[in-house]
């Protein structure tokens, strides 16, 4: 009877991974990266801040004088707003 198992003591061979394997994984990393720089660059079409607040439920004076409302539904019936008071 042996004390150690020479079998054991032995490692196992390392199995190499095909070329294809091994290619699937190179481009998932290269993808992995690419959309983590697409993540963190920023986008030139996109606003990023807070814009000026208009009112879109006034009027607007006209050039001879007149108001006419900045928004307006042909063949609706729109009603005035009310103030609100904020005390």
């Amino acid at each position: 009877m042996a004390l150690f198992d020479e079998d054991r003591l032995r490692p196992e061979p390392r199995r190499r991974q095909s070329r294809a394997r091994q290619a699937g994984w190179w481009l998932l990393g290269i993808a992995a990266v690419v959309a983590g720089v697409f993540a963190a660059s920023p986008a030139p079409y996109v606003i990023e801040q807070p814009g000026p607040v208009y009112d879109t439920l006034g009027t607007a004076q006209t050039s001879d004088g007149g108001e006419v409302p900045l928004i307006s539904i042909p063949d609706e019936t729109t009603y005035p707003t009310e103030e609100i008071s904020t005390c």
